[in-house]
């Protein structure tokens, strides 16, 4: 009898190993696959990177043009205001406009 639970004790052991070494299979396989997926979600999130780092740049060049062209019409407005003021001072002492030149 000893024998037969020797017997029935080595196949339950045999088994149990052969359960474990599937598992241990199926683990590493998904194991693997989600490196796959995060490789993927890696390249993708790079390429969105690049691409923000690239929308910036763009934002940035248009940001100075348009804080340029702010600039320029500050001067114009300023030199027209200007011009203005001297109509105005011209009229007030009685004068009339400046020719044209």
């Amino acid at each position: 009898m000893a024998k037969d639970d020797r017997n029935a004790e080595g196949e339950a052991l045999s088994g149990l190993s052969h359960r474990i070494d599937r598992r241990f299979e199926v683990t590493l396989q998904a194991f693997e696959s989600n490196i796959e997926l995060n490789k993927g979600i890696a390249a993708s999130l790079m390429a969105l990177t690049g691409s923000i780092n690239e929308h910036r740049r763009e934002f940035a060049k248009h940001d100075r043009e348009f804080a340029e062209q702010r600039r320029e019409y500050r001067e114009e407005t300023r030199a027209h205001r200007e011009a203005l003021f001297r109509l105005l001072d011209r009229l007030d002492e009685g004068g009339g406009p400046a020719p044209a030149t």
